[in-house]
């Protein structure tokens, strides 16, 4: 009897060895994967200096690593870097294939605060409230804890994960996920986490970097387009043009160049500081009275130019003597 026992003790004890032998092979595994993941996702936010592009790799990503049916990635308002325009000539979210199936009212996606730069997945009324319900959340109050969603508002019996992202102690994003039915495992929050802290990095450097192009396509006076991108702007508007006239289609472009009558003497009379006034004053003349798709800029010291797309002779007089008129 006492030797029976001796071996089903060490058999146990065997059987637990093996147990927790597959239990750390398990976690070696997993821990391969992730950092596999990480290292992925570090290459592909390597290619690209385009937030919207980077905010879509990193909510793959996450979305892959979580199996995750919905997700979608929020950003705070200094990095709204498009305008409403270029936006509107941009619909890869709109046309998504993984887009929900009811569209999201504008107001949602580009709030006045925190904008959702990327989404995914959650077709129908359910992630539609969610993105609703965020918006309304991110645009009301900050949060550091990760805990955005209640229990109120989760649909079904699905979980919702969000996820802070941080840079240096200062939060520029939020990383919103629908997961599967069932709660939530720790591990998938850490990974989650993880993500953020490789993605932050990327995404301030992109901030950065689109920060440092506009100052340096931009008037540092006036705000207006300065001399070198309005040149670059209107090679490619002529070849645009030239483009279409090759394939018989005709699209008119329009140039303007104008000049402040005797600006000099002014300068000399009233001195530079008054005359900055006056060219700041031109310039925001020139916003409020030219269209949202011309392209206008401060030539040079007292000179302004516009190029006006699809836009015949005709359409450009008109223009300019209202211009004049202002």
């Amino acid at each position: 009897f006492a030797g029976a026992l001796i071996i089903t003790v060490a058999m146990l004890h065997q059987r637990n060895l093996l147990r927790r032998n597959e239990e750390l092979t398990q976690r070696v595994q997993d821990a391969h994967e992730q950092l596999d993941t990480l290292h992925r996702l570090e290459l592909a936010l390597n290619q690209s200096l385009d937030v919207h592009r980077l905010c879509e790799i990193i909510l793959t990503h996450a979305q892959e690593v979580l199996g995750a049916r919905a997700g979608a990635l929020w950003l705070a308002p200094h990095f709204e870097l498009q305008s409403a325009q270029e936006t509107e000539q941009n619909p890869a979210l709109e046309s998504s294939e993984t887009a929900p199936s009811e569209p999201v009212s504008p107001e949602i996606l580009h709030g006045p605060l925190w904008n959702c730069m990327a989404r995914r997945g959650g077709r129908g009324a359910s992630f539609r409230g969610v993105l609703e319900a965020c918006h309304r959340a991110l645009n009301s109050r900050a949060f550091s804890d990760g805990d955005l969603f209640g229990p109120e508002i989760v649909p079904g019996s699905e979980e919702i994960a969000s996820v802070p992202i941080f840079w240096r102690n200062e939060q520029i994003g939020v990383l919103l996920l629908m997961s599967h039915r069932g709660e939530m495992p720790v591990e998938a929050r850490e990974i989650l986490e993880a993500i953020t802290l490789v993605a932050a990095p990327s995404l301030q450097n992109a901030l950065l970097y689109s920060q440092a192009a506009a100052r340096a396509d931009m008037d540092g006076l006036t705000g207006l387009y300065n001399h070198r991108a309005v040149q670059e702007r209107l090679g490619q508007e002529v070849a645009r043009a030239s483009r279409a006239a090759r394939k018989g289609v005709l699209e008119p472009l329009s140039l303007v160049l104008f000049d402040l009558t005797d600006f000099k003497i002014f300068n000399d009379t009233y001195g530079h500081g008054v005359g900055d006034e006056v060219l700041r004053a031109t310039a925001q003349c020139l916003k409020q009275n030219f269209r949202a798709g011309d392209i206008v800029a401060r030539y040079g010291g007292d000179e302004f130019l516009a190029l006006m797309p699809e836009t015949d002779f005709l359409g450009a007089q008109a223009l300019c003597a209202r211009i004049i008129q202002a």
